[in-house]
């Protein structure tokens, strides 16, 4: 599905350069749950953008479905991404003047579905998801619960192959973010990959393989019982 071969992430500024990612191998396979997991400042958002073909490596190889993308142009790389990937924010990344409605549909205006098949698809992805009752509400009249659970719906509504998530319950307490992965779960088990990036090993324990980052380097690999 998506794999990397001695990525190099390097930040400049006037004074200090930084090394985001040291040599960084994985291999993610088709269909399975992986969390990636380290403290602030070890490469997990570096890697994000890299593995969702956002930003790319200043050395090293990045292959998504078979092509390796790590030199490819911007545009050809935005192509790959389009309709392959969706994405998830701690910060829910909703837009406030959308409706919950147009908010999941955002994504489908950019791929070749007529109106009636978005307006289909978006209504299946309310009602799998329980928001049907809040298509018409604005994300500022949503518990953050909610509004995470809108951009689940948002990046799953045109069925990708993989999901990123960026600290997908950082700014839910316990009992939602016990729901929210729960949510995931059923993406992934219904056969789309999913990634997610944390720094809490309790949340990494609900992915069946974990990555842990420290200082840019891929420190331990760990494959988790069933759960």
């Amino acid at each position: 599905m998506i794999y990397t071969r001695n990525l190099k992430k390097l930040y400049k500024s006037r004074e200090v350069e930084t090394m985001a990612l040291i040599n960084v191998n994985i291999d993610i396979d088709e269909g399975e749950f992986v969390a990636v997991a380290g403290p602030a400042g070890s490469g997990k958002s570096s890697l994000f953008n890299i593995l969702g073909l956002l930003d790319t490596p200043d050395s090293g190889e990045v292959f998504f479905m078979g092509k390796e993308c790590s030199r490819i142009s911007q545009n050809k790389r935005i192509s790959l991404r389009r309709g392959n990937i969706g994405y998830m924010f701690k910060d829910f990344n909703l837009v406030d003047e959308l409706s919950v409605y147009n908010n999941i549909e955002l994504p489908l205006l950019y791929l070749p579905y007529s109106r009636k098949e978005r307006q289909k698809m978006v209504s299946e992805i309310l009602y799998k998801f329980k928001l049907d009752h809040k298509r018409n509400n604005y994300p500022e009249e949503l518990t953050r619960l909610q509004q995470q659970t809108v951009g689940l719906a948002r990046a799953t509504v045109y069925n990708p192959k993989l999901i990123l998530a960026d600290e997908p319950a950082g700014s839910l307490d316990s009992t939602g973010g016990g729901m929210i992965f729960e949510l995931i779960s059923s993406v992934n088990e219904a056969g789309t990959t999913v990634i997610f990036f944390t720094n809490s090993i309790s949340e990494a324990q609900r992915a069946s393989r974990i990555i842990r980052l420290f200082d840019g380097h891929i420190v331990t690999e760990a494959i988790q019982k069933e759960i």
